[in-house]
């Protein structure tokens, strides 16, 4: 069972579980829930969540938020709150720390966590008492049929590579990662800080796509334009997963006063405000995104920060999914760790609106969009 709709998987998962329950379409009104469950004498609103990755501290931040906006989708019809966390897997560690969390901050929201091929622990609080079901996930009837890929062309490794490929020919004053030529795969190694067997996989994965080749005793990316739109669609079709924060004073939040009277390590402002910290800004920078090395609630404590809902939100707080490539190549603009400029286009790629209008600027006006 692999649905693409995730209110038809909640739906079907829920139906593996429960019996007497049936389902009405949420979203009468604004901001309220996406499906409303009717379990007799029980009924429930129910919120869908989704992260790309199964972190502790992404799944508890996505939480804390709708948790905090209940109110608004369930009230005032007097459902009972329901939340479906969607992830690509789980397992009993991240089903306790779930746990833990709602028992400690909602006692009385009702949750399940829910995976693509329907698998599901659930824990529904009933006028009747409470259940629990864990659901194991269906196997495929058909068996699957063989890739050929030998990985990701664009993981996280190979990204930073990429980086330090495309960067060294950005122009002054924008810093790079390494400038000169890159004689051979072993030098790409040593110069990247990875083993020499991870850059030759490297080279023959982008030789074999012809967005590699030697020329005068060094590695040349070509067909940059072609390379370059892979890699934005690819980022473009991604589900960020973003924690968004305001000052629990209710003041306003400076940025630039934070980072410089309350530091902390493994950060870098990325998205539109990096775009306008390196003065390629084509749209108005809205809130600004922090990237973090940890994961956000360590962040939104130290700062004294509340959890809120993206329209409140005064900063965006992510733990990205490729580490490695973003902060090693991370680099400073007025003494403020900023993103590199490839990463700054990948930030603001997904967002609705003009993200990829952005994102295409700053390739086209740095990274050579349009060159060979």
């Amino acid at each position: 069972m692999k649905h693409s709709d995730p209110i038809e998987l909640v739906k079907q998962a829920l139906g593996a579980s429960l019996s007497g329950c049936y389902f009405k379409k949420g979203g009468a009104k604004r901001g309220g829930p996406e499906l409303v469950i009717v379990c007799p004498p029980s009924k429930y609103a129910a919120r869908l969540v989704a992260v790309t990755a199964p972190r502790v501290s992404d799944v508890l931040g996505r939480l804390a938020v709708a948790i905090l906006e209940r109110a608004s989708w369930c009230a005032p019809d007097g459902l009972s709150p329901f939340i479906a966390v969607l992830m690509p897997a789980f397992g009993p560690k991240m089903v306790e720390a779930v746990r833990d969390f709602i028992e400690q901050h909602a006692g009385d929201v009702s949750w399940m966590l829910v995976n693509p091929q329907g698998g599901h622990h659930l824990e529904m609080k009933r006028k009747t008492g409470v259940i629990v079901t864990d659901h194991a996930a269906e196997t495929p009837s058909q068996p699957q049929r063989p890739s050929n890929r030998r990985g990701s062309l664009f993981s996280d490794l190979y990204r930073w590579m990429l980086k330090l490929l495309l960067l060294r020919d950005a122009p002054a004053p924008y810093e790079a990662p390494f400038r000169g030529k890159v004689a051979n795969p072993t030098h790409l190694g040593r110069a990247a800080q990875v083993s020499v067997e991870t850059a030759h996989q490297f080279v023959r994965a982008f030789a074999e796509r012809d967005f590699l080749r030697v020329e005068r005793g060094d590695l040349k990316l070509v067909r940059r334009k072609e390379l370059l739109e892979a890699l934005l669609t690819e980022e473009r079709q991604a589900s960020p997963v973003w924690t968004h924060a305001r000052p629990a004073d209710g003041g306003t939040f400076d940025l630039d006063h934070m980072l410089a009277s309350r530091p902390a390590g493994g950060i870098a402002v990325g998205g539109f405000e990096a775009c306008r910290r390196y003065g390629l800004l084509h749209t108005a920078p809205g809130v600004p995104l922090l990237l973090l090395e940890g994961p956000p609630n360590a962040l939104v404590a130290a700062w004294d920060l509340d959890y809120c809902g993206p329209r409140e939100a005064q900063i965006v707080i992510a733990e990205p999914r490729y580490r490695a490539s973003v902060f090693r190549a991370v680099t400073h603009v007025g003494g403020v760790r900023v993103v590199d400029l490839l990463q700054a286009a990948l930030d603001v790629v997904p967002v609705p609106g003009r993200g990829f209008e952005q994102a295409e600027l700053v390739v086209a006006e740095i990274l050579s969009w349009g060159g060979a």
